[in-house]
């Protein structure tokens, strides 16, 4: 079903460029382009979409769609593009230069989350458990300091520190269950337990 939604959202976003997006979307200075989709965990038609101008929101499996302007999500248009997820209960996440930020399934209201120790920060990568609708995982860069991944297992609001047992750059996160994975240039680490140990996976 997420496939035919899929494709279903695709063919809308290629249509309206078709037809006029084009010319609105040029106007905030990037070509209008799909870069991310999530989809609700608990109501298959609820779809969220970021593209290169603004998000777009459908409550209807991708028919229709309605625009979250980029400046209210909270990130810059044309600089950025922030990783999607939702958890249950249609709760939106962004992952944005300033750190996560969170909406609630009217996607109005949008505001950065609470972060533990002041770790908000540039987020690299952002994913929801798909077995676990209210576990998201967050890999972010402080700058002066290693990268940090946080874990919340309550739809976003309290996070904890992972501890990654490296200093090297990490690039993405995706988890499932208590099987986690962290990836950078030429190294993939894996943890079999939630972050609680870690293991190198050899890379050719």
């Amino acid at each position: 079903r997420a496939a035919a939604t899929s494709r279903h959202l695709a063919a809308t976003l290629v249509l309206g460029a078709s037809f006029g997006w084009a010319s609105v979307a040029s106007a905030h200075g990037r070509e209008p382009m799909l870069g991310a989709v999530a989809f609700d965990p608990t109501d298959r038609m609820h779809v969220v979409a970021r593209t290169t101008w603004a998000v777009l929101e459908s409550h209807d499996d991708g028919a229709s769609f309605v625009w979250r302007c980029a400046a209210a999500v909270g990130y810059d248009r044309t600089t950025e593009d922030p990783p999607l997820a939702i958890t249950e209960g249609g709760e939106i996440f962004a992952g944005t230069f300033d750190g996560v930020v969170h909406g609630g399934p009217d996607g109005c209201a949008w505001s950065l989350v609470d972060d533990p120790d002041g770790v908000g920060a540039y987020t690299i990568d952002l994913d929801r458990d798909p077995t676990d609708p209210s576990t998201l995982w967050a890999l972010m860069s402080p700058g002066a300091t290693d990268n940090t991944l946080v874990r919340s297992t309550d739809r976003g609001a309290t996070w904890e520190v992972v501890d990654l047992d490296t200093t090297r750059t990490l690039r993405s996160v995706a988890a499932a269950g208590d099987t986690v994975y962290a990836g950078g240039d030429s190294l993939l680490m894996m943890s079999p337990d939630s972050g609680t140990s870690w293991v190198r996976v050899p890379v050719d």
